[in-house]
Parts: C-alpha cells; structure tokens; sequence
C-alpha cells in the first residue's frame, strides 16, 4: 500500500515504525504523517493529516476500529472516511475533523449522513455515564441507555 501511494514521497511522509499489530488480526505501519492499516477482512488504507489527529483523538482503533475506505470526497465538497465502527467526517471548508461512532453513527448514516436533517456534525462524540451526543450543523443527536438514539434536528 505504502508503494502505490508513493512511499516517502506520499503524503505520509517517512516510515517511523516497523510493521506492528496483533498476529491474525491485524497489521499497522506507522509514518511521519500517518498510519496504514489492514486486515484480511478490511484490506489495507491509510489515515492521515487531519483525519490521524481526529482517529487518535477518538480512541484510534480501539473505538472506531480497522479503516474500511481511504478517505471520501463528497459532492458538496466535504470528506468521510468509515471505520469497522465509527465514521470521521470533515465538513467543506472546515479545517476539523469530527469522530462519531457505534449507534449514534449508525443512526446518522442511516438518515442519509451529512445529506440529511441534521446537516454535517460540528462537533466529535461526547461519552459520559448519561449516555452519548453530538453536536450538527442543524441540532443534535443523542442517545441514553433509557431512550436509545434520539434525533433533534430541524
């Protein structure tokens, strides 16, 4: 993967490790401005800029897990990229990227993600005892252990 996108030369600049992951799992690389990841049932992609910041900001592989895409162009000019759970998404013209993950995301991408209701999120997933919530450009989406994910969005 590191040869076709162009080793250092590429974006993600120069090696800073050897290859590293759990054996039958997975496999890792990290790079000056990156990672590339794979598995058997994932292949390989890499995360990198903004978007590492962002994966490693939100727990990395432990909370949004393997990568399943490079990163995603959206017509309206934004960028996604989907993890075995959770998404990263970067609005147009912003220079954040923001984390969602497990039900929450699945809710979001289900209503037709930064195309629906509730806009492009501004905000990454927040966790505490009362549940999870994130921040759109049109409102908000939680959940609670009581009342599941909830939309409030206009």
């Amino acid at each position: 993967r590191y040869t076709r996108l162009g080793r250092e030369g590429s974006k993600l600049g120069m090696p800073t490790s050897g290859i590293w992951g759990e054996a039958g799992k997975y496999r890792g690389g990290s790079y000056e401005n990156g990672i590339i990841l794979w598995s058997k049932d994932t292949g390989a992609h890499h995360v990198k800029g903004l978007f590492f910041g962002a994966f490693s900001d939100a727990g990395g592989r432990k909370r949004l897990g393997l990568p399943m895409t490079d990163l995603i162009d959206t017509k309206d000019g934004g960028t996604r990229q989907r993890f075995t759970h959770g998404t990263l998404y970067q609005p147009p013209r912003s220079t954040e990227v923001f984390a969602l993950w497990g039900a929450l995301d699945e809710k979001y991408r289900d209503m037709g993600g930064a195309s629906s209701r509730c806009g492009y999120p501004t905000s990454s997933m927040v966790v505490d005892d009362a549940g999870a919530a994130a921040a759109f450009e049109n409102g908000s989406i939680t959940s609670t252990h009581a009342n599941g994910v909830q939309v409030h969005c206009n």
